[in-house]
C-alpha cells in the first residue's frame, strides 16, 4: 500500500517559479531515496498542497537520516 505525504503552506508573493523550481530538486532527490513522485496543488490565495507518494512509511522513513541518541 503506497502513502502520501501532504505539506501545505503559503509562500510570500513572486516566489512560486523560484519555490517549484526547488521543490523540482527536492523530488529528485526523493526519488533516490525511494519515492515515486510528487504533485504541487496551488490555490488561489498563494496557498501550496504538495503530495509526495512513497511505496510504505518504512521506505519514506528510511529514507532520511536518523539522529544519533545525544545523551
Amino acid at each position: 500500500m503506497s502513502i502520501a505525504i501532504l505539506y501545505h503552506f503559503k509562500l510570500f508573493p513572486d516566489q512560486e517559479s523560484e519555490y517549484v523550481e526547488y521543490w523540482q530538486r527536492m523530488v529528485d532527490f526523493m526519488k533516490t531515496r525511494g519515492a515515486l513522485g510528487s504533485t504541487i496543488h496551488r490555490q488561489s490565495d498563494q496557498t501550496i498542497l504538495i503530495d509526495s507518494q512513497w511505496p510504505d512509511l518504512q521506505t519514506y522513513e528510511n529514507a532520511w537520516p536518523q539522529e544519533e541518541n545525544m545523551e
